[in-house]
């Protein structure tokens, strides 16, 4: 049975996230030269369970078949230990190792400290209430709790479950203000005797939302997600009982401690997280880091992303490694495939359940003699299905989406004149969740047409 086979009938779609699902597809098809079917299936499961763990999974079968590729890899192979790595592998270039593939986020953080609900909350009351968060600016306040060198940032916040009803109720007098004087900037206090909250209002600026002390910021070596996760595989690989090196595959789904690189006050980087593993934890004898970098450009240039490694060797571990062994990894960067978003992207793209792909909605061209237009392939489906509407109503008119509307233009012109479509051809992109389609149409005689 192939994966189409699979998805067709027993998985029914699988959800994108960091990579696109046509890359999602070809991995598991590769992978299933050196997995087993119950190992894939599993795989599988995990994926559609849209969740923090499906990126987990992403990164999993990805690190796979780079490792394949490049080695000979064996997944699970039990040892003389209780526990199975993930990976086995060999090489002629260095010396065999297992390894975990571990995926960290802030989740954790996060439910502690309910920020992000918060946002959503203060969004949800607003668009209520017919207003834009733009110009709004709300910082919390908030406390280190624990002892200098170990401490963990503690948001001044209700608890999760009231939290839409403390928007409610203090942030009425916010929306009376901009609604009394919508160009006007102010700074108020709102919350009560025990929450406080910081909230200015700036018209026309387009940054919202979002301030104050950083609860995803590390204040302790050991009590964070990035040490709690080293701390675990190392046990476990020291469970399996190989002997030999060691090491984890430490990858991002979405903590802001992988990227720490420029100390704040008080705070550690990843650098010194990695270093206290090693010297608690002499099994692990490498940890390799893997986070996406996005870049932004001005002028509609698309954003771009990639994959960046780095590998850390332990002088302290029981099976130390040279420069031959990192600079055999270092050869894996280049090999993953290129993201179609950031981890905290996917996790809400996971969130939404639109598991259609990432579409190139909004791109599109006309060429210079107008009888040629190219449109994205989900766009023109979604024409052909009737979901895709040319206007959006809002409360005063209706407004061309100018992402589509443009579209409408060209096939209304086609249609005036009567023009006929004399070729349809596919522009494949292999690594994208969508492709181009190219329509061209019989150009019309305009000078004869105008006196029919």
């Amino acid at each position: 049975m192939t994966f189409n086979d699979t998805i067709g009938k027993k998985w029914n779609v699988i959800p994108m996230a960091i990579f696109s699902r046509r890359i999602l597809q070809r991995i598991l098809d590769e992978n299933r030269q050196f997995l087993s079917q119950k190992t894939i299936q599993e795989q599988l499961r995990k994926l559609n369970r849209c969740d923090i763990h499906s990126l987990a999974v992403e990164w999993e079968v990805s690190i796979l078949n780079i490792l394949s590729k490049i080695g000979k890899l064996q997944y699970e192979k039990a040892f003389k230990g209780t526990k199975k790595p993930d990976v086995h592998f060999e090489s002629e270039h260095i010396v065999p190792f297992i390894a975990d593939i571990t995926a960290v986020s802030d989740r954790d953080s996060d439910k502690e400290n309910p920020r992000d609900y918060l946002y959503e909350c203060i969004r949800n009351y607003f668009k209520k209430k017919s207003l834009s968060i733009n110009g709004l600016l709300v910082e919390l306040n908030g406390k280190r709790v624990g002892d200098y060198g170990d401490q963990k940032v503690k948001l001044n916040l209700p608890d999760k479950s009231q939290l839409p009803a403390f928007v409610r109720k203090h942030f009425a007098s916010v929306i009376k203000d901009i609604k009394t004087n919508p160009q006007s900037s102010f700074n108020t206090i709102v919350g009560d005797e025990n929450i406080k909250m910081k909230v200015s209002y700036r018209p026309g600026n387009f940054a919202s939302i979002g301030g104050g002390l950083d609860y995803t910021v590390p204040y302790s070596l050991r009590r964070n997600p990035v040490f709690n996760a080293l701390k675990a595989k190392a046990k476990k690989l020291k469970q399996c009982a190989f002997d030999g090196p060691a090491g984890v595959f430490l990858c991002d789904s979405d903590c802001y401690g992988l990227h720490m690189h420029s100390r704040s006050i008080g705070g550690f980087v990843i650098e010194d997280i990695i270093a206290e593993a090693f010297r608690l934890f002499s099994t692990l004898s490498f940890i390799v880091v893997l986070t996406i970098e996005e870049k932004h450009y001005a002028c509609s240039i698309k954003d771009t992303r990639c994959i960046n490694g780095i590998c850390h060797l332990s002088k302290m571990a029981k099976f130390p490694l040279d420069e031959t062994f990192r600079n055999e990894l270092d050869t894996i960067y280049s090999l993953f495939p290129t993201p179609c978003a950031t981890p905290g992207n996917a996790f809400q793209m996971l969130k939404s359940q639109n598991h259609k792909g990432y579409s190139f909605l909004g791109g599109g061209t006309t060429s210079e003699s107008e009888y040629e237009i190219t449109i994205p392939s989900r766009a023109l489906t979604e024409i052909l299905a009737g979901s895709l509407n040319y206007y959006g109503v809002t409360k005063d008119k209706k407004d061309p989406l100018s992402c589509i509307a443009w579209m409408k233009d060209f096939f209304r012109s086609q249609l005036a004149v009567g023009g006929m479509i004399t070729e349809i051809s596919l522009i494949k992109c292999p690594d994208e969740d969508d492709d181009w389609i190219k329509i061209k149409y019989d150009p019309i005689n305009l000078a004869i047409w105008k006196y029919i």
